[in-house]
């Protein structure tokens, strides 16, 4: 049975805190709604009013999203922007990494895509 779900956790890389969202399975509309209400959650509750922080979004494990659940996540992160520094996006799908470049165009931020976490770090983009 496939897993299909987001875990969230704080992870702290080269002093730079980092809010890192592990999706597993396909992301449909239900399982976007949790997770970027615990999103939102550890933004008010860990960040500091003029922090920003690093987020990491590993989709290694995703099989596909729906269309519903990609708008609530472009939404969101056009509404927290300015608490981002900045977005990975880990995957070795191209349509995935497409459509990530895409969303940044649309709301005017930059994310990045990267095939996988420690590529990000050896390299000390993070």
């Amino acid at each position: 049975m496939e897993t299909h779900d987001v875990n969230i956790e704080w992870i702290q890389k080269k002093e730079k805190k980092c809010l890192r969202l592990t999706i597993n399975g396909q992301l449909d509309e239900n399982i976007a709604k949790k997770a970027i209400s615990k999103w939102r959650e550890e933004f008010t509750f860990n960040l500091a009013a003029d922090e920003k922080v690093a987020i990491i979004c590993n989709c290694l494990n995703m099989t596909g999203y729906e269309t519903n659940a990609r708008k609530l996540w472009q939404q969101t992160i056009n509404e927290l922007k300015s608490q981002i520094d900045y977005m990975w996006i880990i995957s070795t799908n191209t349509m995935f990494k497409t459509a990530a470049k895409t969303m940044g165009l649309l709301i005017r931020f930059k994310i990045k895509t990267a095939n996988s976490e420690s590529e990000i770090f050896a390299e000390n983009i993070v």
